[in-house]
């Protein structure tokens, strides 16, 4: 190959990397994840907000949704919005409004302990049991173990890319030894995923699912470098299944 056509062809693949960049990155969502279907994950929903954007959340029934109290600190119910019932981000589904927000009542902003919250939707979800459907909780105490996989879903961003998803995205997470995670979790955290997937910006409280339950809620990413290669921290929702159903009784 010539010298010029090496450098043509360099040029060329550098101007479509950069196409793609602008117009097809933009759908993605948890890095290195695959397009989904709602079906596929009906329990999946998006929440936002006023103060942080958006961020994700699982049926719990048709009055309740969980996420990540660090997804809703700052807010009022007011400020809310759930959409569910759709692969599509922006359209398509249902939006439902939020009537009160339960945190965990030790929850910790440094630390992300106890980062759960409770919401309780105003007039209910209207569930069709195919797009829209209530996921079962962990047993008591339990916490996915090393090796184990997750199945996590959601819009968030792409990694290097500040839009988020068009698309509903999941990917398979390995859970990792707590110990490998480059610093201390507190006891009712694991960490899940690097090795390319990871959670992103849009990603706090998605759903991370075994055997049809939900064990996890997406917290953050691990590493100085906010790097895909670097694992992402989850709540474990068995240690909280029994603080998550006395609220869904208290409440109806």
């Amino acid at each position: 190959m010539r010298l010029i056509d090496f450098v043509r062809n360099r040029i060329w693949k550098k101007m479509i990397e950069r196409i793609l960049a602008i117009y097809w990155l933009p759908i993605l969502a948890i890095n290195n994840g695959i397009f989904s279907d709602i079906t596929k994950e009906p329990w999946t929903v998006g929440i936002t907000n006023k103060t942080k954007g958006f961020c994700g959340g699982s049926i719990l029934s048709g009055s309740f949704v969980l996420t990540s109290a660090s997804c809703v600190d700052g807010n009022e119910p007011q400020d809310l919005s759930v959409h569910y019932g759709s692969t599509h981000r922006t359209y398509g589904g249902k939006t439902a409004f939020v009537e009160q927000i339960f945190p965990h009542p030790q929850y910790t902003p440094t630390s992300l302990d106890n980062d759960l919250a409770v919401l309780k939707i105003k007039e209910g979800l209207s569930l069709d049991q195919k797009t829209s459907k209530s996921i079962d909780l962990a047993d008591k105490d339990y916490c996915p173990h090393k090796y184990h996989v997750v199945l996590v879903s959601g819009w968030g961003t792409q990694e290097h890319n500040p839009h988020l998803a068009d698309i509903l995205k999941d990917a398979n997470f390995t859970v990792r030894g707590n110990s490998k995670c480059g610093q201390a979790l507190t006891e009712k955290q694991f960490c899940a995923g690097g090795f390319g997937v990871a959670l992103e910006y849009g990603d706090n409280g998605d759903p991370a699912v075994e055997n049809l339950k939900l064990v996890g809620v997406g917290i953050w990413r691990l590493g100085i470098y906010q790097s895909s290669q670097e694992p992402s921290v989850f709540t474990c929702v068995g240690y909280y299944a029994q603080w998550i159903k006395d609220i869904m009784k208290r409440t109806i």
